[in-house]
């Protein structure tokens, strides 16, 4: 009988020990949720990070286009640059996601994509693919993925609706 007693009451300190364990473990998984570096308040200051990149960022493309040029962005949703080597070129830059359009004559002739590796502003993408253009016409076609125009289709965005162009 004693032995039974004993048995038991080991049984149930194991027991005890072992919510204690559960405990313990569910008490330190709510604290990790709550301050861990994964937190709340660390991708709050990630994003805050981004949203400055962002403002610097458009505030210079306003500097390097000038007024008619932002506001025809604005407008349009892109960026029109002008080939410096081929007269009847012409860039279509989206100020979101999205390929460039080349036209020649007023008519699609192909699309461009070229992105950056890692995440920077939209607005520096926008200004990236205009100096690119300027700069170095040949070497930007040379990087560039080509495409027939309009193809394919889920590339490119409306930065106004946030859907497929």
């Amino acid at each position: 009988m004693m032995e039974t007693l004993g048995s038991s009451l080991q049984w149930e300190l194991a027991a005890w020990i072992g919510i204690a364990i559960l405990a313990a473990q569910f008490v330190g998984i709510v604290l990790w949720v709550l301050f861990g570096s994964h937190s709340r308040g660390a991708s709050s200051r990630g994003q805050s990070l981004q949203l400055e990149a962002e403002k610097r960022a458009e505030s210079l493309l306003q500097e390097m286009l000038g007024p008619e040029q932002t506001r025809s962005l604005d407008t349009r949703g892109y960026l029109e640059v002008v080939s410096p080597s081929r007269s009847n070129r012409i860039y279509r830059v989206p100020r979101g996601r999205g390929m460039v359009s080349v036209y020649e004559d007023g008519r699609a002739v192909m699309s461009l994509c070229v992105q950056p590796v890692e995440w920077i502003p939209g607005a520096d993408v926008v200004l990236m693919h205009k100096l690119m253009i300027e700069a170095n016409e040949e070497d930007y076609l040379k990087i560039a993925n080509q495409f027939e125009p309009g193809y394919p289709y889920y590339l490119r965005w409306d930065r106004r609706t946030g859907r497929p162009a």
